[in-house]
């Protein structure tokens, strides 16, 4: 029945229209980053490296990685990345999963973090926690997922560390430039 009741949410949430990706990240990033609001870097959930990045599916049901997944051990400590009310935290599919958000509508922004020892107090829906808060124990390998406006986004855009180095490429053939190298975390 589980299952059934996930492929008609998939074939519902498939008929609506979703806003452009692009569109919500950059109306988050210029909320954030508006003057007196901007937030640092996050931080990563465990001190453990990226076993598997983000990986967006093809279509809306399709495999891929959602998110990214640390190298974490059975034990370890797992911190909230940002400050943020608390959305949800429970159990999925035999897993315990918090969910930060801020936020609302278009530009909603949800941070998920999975593989949380199910032992650990849960915290209220609404709230707030703060960056680095410890918010449980991994199982082993922890999850970081953010949704943007509902839409699945890459969440090295905004977590510490996360240098990114564009190239750009003129479209008159002409030599492309390098930026100068940053952290770019919005």
């Amino acid at each position: 029945m589980l299952r059934l009741g996930a492929v008609i949410a998939v074939v519902i949430g498939s008929v609506v229209a979703a806003p452009d990706i692009r569109d919500t990240v950059e109306t988050y990033s210029s909320i954030v980053n508006a003057p007196g609001t901007a937030q640092p870097c996050w931080l990563a959930p465990v001190a453990a490296p990226v076993i598997d990045g983000y990986r967006p599916p093809s279509c809306r049901w399709c495999a891929g990685n959602r998110g990214l997944e640390y190298g974490s051990t059975a034990g370890d400590p797992v911190v909230s990345p940002l400050s943020g009310f608390v959305a949800f935290d429970g159990g999925v599919a035999g897993e315990r999963y918090l969910t930060v958000a801020l936020g609302s509508g278009a530009t909603r922004l949800q941070v998920t973090i999975g593989g949380l020892e199910a032992t650990t107090p849960k915290r209220a829906a609404g709230s707030w926690i703060r960056r680095g808060d410890v918010i449980g124990r991994a199982t082993g390998p922890v999850h970081l997922g953010v949704r943007v406006g509902g839409i699945y986004a890459d969440p090295t855009r905004w977590t510490e560390g996360a240098a990114r180095v564009p190239i750009l490429v003129p479209l008159d053939g002409s030599p492309g430039a390098r930026p100068p190298v940053g952290a770019t975390c919005a």
